[in-house]
């Protein structure tokens, strides 16, 4: 666009472009759209210095898509006979590498926001859901016994901590959530 070329830092511009290559990407479901879509976003994002946690949670959403859309391929493949293949114990560790890229990545993202806003119950139940997720279910619990204290995460957070006392053989607990 003219806008962009004659100011490459316009922050609104730059915003602009990357919603409209999101669109993009909801009506193409193309790979490249969406690596466009994550360029833009994070461009974005660099020029706000990460001032703007919507942009910041956007980029972290997409990356995640990004693995999803992986994943996913990986998946399918292997549904389509890809155990045959000789070189099928190489793509199934590459899966299960994306898969554990996947959690560390959404967990982190996760962290920083509750890093920053230490007080915010909605982010400590984000948390605590993402770490149930991925298996983490030791680390979960403190985030969902604080998240348990929002009035709108408080069913969840005690749904949540009822199956990571359940994973530990804590049944005695779980018992007494409810």
């Amino acid at each position: 666009s003219q806008e962009y070329e004659s100011n490459p830092s316009n922050v609104d511009v730059v915003r602009r472009i990357a919603g409209l290559m999101e669109l993009k990407f909801e009506q193409t479901k193309q790979v490249e759209d969406l690596g466009s879509t994550v360029q833009w976003y994070a461009y974005c994002n660099e020029l706000i210095n990460g001032s703007d946690p919507a942009i910041a949670r956007k980029v972290s959403d997409l990356k995640a898509k990004q693995l999803d859309v992986s994943i996913e391929a990986l998946e399918e493949w292997f549904k389509a006979g890809g155990d045959a293949h000789p070189e099928a114990e190489t793509y199934r560790n590459q899966l299960s590498a994306l898969k554990t890229e996947k959690a560390e990545a959404v967990i982190g993202e996760a962290r920083k926001r509750v890093d920053r806003n230490p007080t915010d119950l909605q982010l400590r139940f984000e948390l605590g859901e993402r770490m149930v997720e991925a298996g983490q279910f030791n680390e979960a619990i403190p985030e969902l016994q604080s998240a348990r204290q929002n009035p709108n995460a408080r069913l969840k957070a005690i749904s949540l901590l009822g199956r990571c006392y359940e994973e530990k053989g804590m049944l005695d607990l779980a018992v007494q959530l409810w």
